[in-house]
């Protein structure tokens, strides 16, 4: 999802600084919003103060219901 170094490679050199932390993470969170973006799975939007908001689309959040209901069942039935 992210260019550049693995991060495993990266850790064998040693401990990360936090400012290269947040740099990696800031990079995987924007990357796996476009990819949400990109494939209608979330939807942008400003809330009544002006903050950028994002959310799941309507058809992300059913798919991810009927997921769950379904892991609820199997997990019933392990029980």
């Amino acid at each position: 999802l992210v260019e550049g170094e693995d991060l495993a490679e990266r850790l064998k050199r040693g401990a990360i600084p936090v400012a290269e932390a947040l740099e990696i993470t800031e990079k995987k969170a924007y990357s796996l919003l476009k990819n949400m973006f990109q494939a209608d799975r979330a939807v942008g939007y400003k809330d009544e103060d002006g903050q950028r908001k994002y959310r799941n689309s309507e058809e992300e959040t059913v798919a991810a219901l009927k997921r769950k209901a379904k892991d609820d069942k199997k997990a019933a039935k392990s029980d």
